[in-house]
């Protein structure tokens, strides 16, 4: 099983089921029902996305204004300790990282704020079969520790304007041995 693939498939699913559909006080209060696209549609700069939308991508891809608002996925994973005796599966850490980047400070502030807010519990599914209907391995909590926090960018990323709105959602989980 590739688990750290299945650990941000995982999540990138459960991102995308939160921002499309937003509990209904969410929605009284202004957040969305976002259109959401992932890597592929990013790329492709013929592509047009229907409003109101946002990407979620991988770690490491550059990011333009046009392309915004976005959710970048950066996950760090490592090996926590043995899970059972005689068994070689471990448990596994995971830190993630989200880059949120807004087209307005309201913009990034409201992801952020729901974001924050709606993590709970992540199902963890292994997709080596049928990256379709995948089977549900376990379900785990995040921790209780959610960081927020707006990001100083740097005078060259400031005169560009796409990074002027862009805040860092970390927290982390571990899995028993994916």
């Amino acid at each position: 099983m590739l688990w750290k693939r299945n650990v941000r498939l995982s999540l990138q699913g459960m991102l995308t089921d939160l921002l499309e559909e937003p509990s209904a006080a969410y929605i009284a209060k202004g957040m969305p029902e976002y259109n959401v696209y992932l890597e592929d549609k990013f790329r492709n700069q013929a592509f047009v996305p229907t409003v109101p939308f946002i990407f979620l991508v991988d770690y490491g891809i550059p990011l333009v204004r046009e392309r915004l608002p976005c959710v970048v996925i950066e996950i760090d994973s490592h090996v926590l300790f043995a899970y059972e005796l005689g068994n070689s599966t471990r448990a596994k850490g995971h830190e993630v990282s989200l880059h949120i980047h807004g087209r307005t400070r309201a913009e990034r502030d409201d992801l952020v704020s729901y974001l924050s807010e709606s993590l709970d519990i992540i199902t963890i599914y292994d997709y080596t079969d049928d990256v379709d209907a995948p089977t549900q391995v376990e379900v785990t909590e995040f921790s209780d520790a959610i960081g927020v926090g707006d990001v100083r960018v740097t005078d060259d990323s400031a005169a560009e304007g796409t990074l002027l709105n862009y805040s860092l959602l970390t927290f982390d989980f571990a899995t028993k041995g994916i």
